[in-house]
């Protein structure tokens, strides 16, 4: 078989400015029981990244530095498969580009075998029941609404320690 390389583009994904990616992956389910999956993922290193109807081209898009290899024989069929983590990646994209308003997240998926990459249901092919799906968790570092210090009642001292602290009992109370 020919290699395939395959492009997933993710529209209108919200991440604020200043987040920290805790964790991010794809999951796929496979069309068949076919495969095994050799590729290396990138992100398309650019501004507004192009859908495939305007540029087909999924190897000769710019790349992040940042990639993932994933490398795993007979993906789980039927059920969903998630590749390795993609943190760095999708990071990469965040700290370069303003995704707060919503913008498009594509991933490349260059083969690096013939074959590389197991059929898997496409957005415009399916019900979407089982397309593609990116899962990415991030903190922004933003305290919490409720900044009021917590009230310490009920301190009853019940003891001396060797190192001459008193240890006390507390309740805290929101």
């Amino acid at each position: 078989s020919s290699r395939r390389d395959v492009g997933l583009r993710f529209q209108n994904v919200i991440i604020p400015a200043g987040a920290s990616i805790t964790t991010a992956y794809l999951q796929v389910y496979p069309n068949a029981a076919s495969g095994d999956v050799y590729v290396d993922i990138y992100g398309h290193d650019a501004d507004l990244s192009a859908d495939f109807n305007s540029l087909r081209q999924v190897n000769g898009r710019a790349k992040t530095t940042a990639t993932a290899a994933w490398t795993q024989n007979n993906l789980t069929y039927p059920g969903w498969n998630n590749s390795p983590e993609l943190r760095t990646i999708v990071q990469e994209l965040v700290d370069t580009y303003d995704y707060s308003a919503g913008r498009a997240m594509t991933l490349l998926l260059i083969a690096r075998t013939a074959g590389g990459y197991s059929n898997s249901y496409s957005y415009e092919y399916s019900d979407h029941t089982y397309s593609a799906k990116l899962h990415i968790e991030y903190t922004t570092g933003v305290p919490s609404q409720d900044t009021a210090p917590p009230v310490i009642s009920g301190i009853s001292p019940s003891g001396t320690l060797s190192s001459g602290t008193v240890q006390a009992t507390i309740s805290l109370t929101a």
